[in-house]
């Protein structure tokens, strides 16, 4: 919602909501699989997952701005509803096998994620009133990760070495500046 818009009604409901899904083929097999045989064998196979940066988030905002004016009255005997909300959902699922045989196997997985995520309703400078009713705002991340690695060698010398990694960090905020708010 931009700067100077004025809305009036008897319900006022906002929702923002952004979902991101990375699991169709990884939910019921592996992302990235490998098999390798022979005298000697080195395989290193990763798969990584990002979601958002530190200096971009993936998520849903509502900002109202400066000037905006959002007015809920209504004569009902329930009152009116005034609800802000904001919801970020993610699904990820990711996993990494590898196989080898031979004399000499050398293996290296990798399954990496990381979730930058936001959920976050700013209100700048703005008037929002619930004449009759409460006045609501809600943030919410969901967040399922799924991160798993498999590496198995056999061989007369053998190494195998498997890495899941899952990073998440979520901002939900209600930011509030020069912030007019009614509500009963």
């Amino acid at each position: 919602i931009g700067k100077n818009v004025k809305a009036a009604a008897g319900d006022i409901l906002i929702s923002a909501r952004n979902f991101a899904d990375k699991s169709k083929y990884s939910n019921s097999a592996n992302s990235l699989q490998s098999f390798g045989g022979g005298l000697g064998t080195a395989t290193a196979l990763g798969a990584t997952t990002l979601l958002g940066s530190p200096s971009e988030r993936f998520g849903a905002r509502v900002s109202v701005g400066q000037g905006s004016e959002l007015v809920a009255d209504s004569s009902g005997a329930a009152g009116g509803r005034l609800r802000i909300e904001t919801v970020t959902d993610v699904y990820a699922v990711d996993k990494v096998r590898i196989d080898a045989l031979g004399g000499a196997a050398l293996n290296t997985a990798s399954a990496i994620q990381n979730a930058q995520l936001m959920s976050n309703i700013v209100i700048d400078g703005a008037k929002v009133h619930n004449l009759n009713g409460n006045l609501e705002m809600a943030t919410q991340t969901v967040a399922r990760l799924f991160s798993n690695a498999n590496s198995f060698a056999m061989a007369a010398v053998a190494g195998a070495n498997a890495n899941a990694i899952t990073r998440l960090n979520s901002d939900n905020l209600i930011t509030l500046t020069n912030a007019d708010l009614i509500g009963s």
